[in-house]
């Protein structure tokens, strides 16, 4: 059975989202926040739709950057102990819909933590409410072995595009 990963966090819609990047001080000095988006008569009062925008890659930052979906349950409790961040895991894991189903009674979290955690989730790269990944054809269709037997195949499978 899979076990979904809950990270605790410390942002907010004013503060900025955390970043992430190489370790080794060179971080970009532009921080990503997120832009909240309005509510619409459909959408259920707890839950709250927005998007980031982060470098497609960090070590590369003249690739560009992409939007990431992002969603927040919030908490109701008298006792809000702060946001916790939900990562279903993957590949492909779409956090939004299970904060999304988890506003219309589907309980992946107890109602302690629903009452006293804002729930976000964050669709990676590609997949769910963030922008698609824009990738080239070519390299998507290079044929390389799955199962790489002499160093030169390893090689081809692992070298970085």
């Amino acid at each position: 059975m899979f076990v979904p990963l809950l990270l605790s966090l410390a942002f907010s819609a004013s503060t900025p989202a955390l970043s992430s990047g190489p370790r080794d001080g060179a971080l970009p000095s532009w921080k990503p926040t997120i832009t909240w988006a309005e509510r619409t008569a459909s959408d259920h009062p707890r839950i709250q739709r927005g998007f980031v925008t982060v470098h497609m890659d960090y070590h590369h930052v003249e690739k560009g950057r992409v939007e990431l979906g992002v969603v927040r349950f919030s908490a109701v409790g008298k006792a809000r102990l702060g946001p916790l961040f939900y990562n279903p895991g993957g590949p492909g894991g779409m956090a939004s819909e299970y904060i999304l189903a988890t506003a219309y009674d589907e309980l992946y979290f107890g109602p302690p933590v629903l009452e006293n955690y804002d729930i976000l989730g964050l669709d990676p790269r590609g997949v769910g409410m963030s922008r698609p990944a824009k990738c080239n054809p070519d390299l998507f269709n290079k044929r390389i072995s799955r199962f790489p037997v002499t160093e030169e195949e390893l090689s081809k499978a692992s070298r970085p595009q």
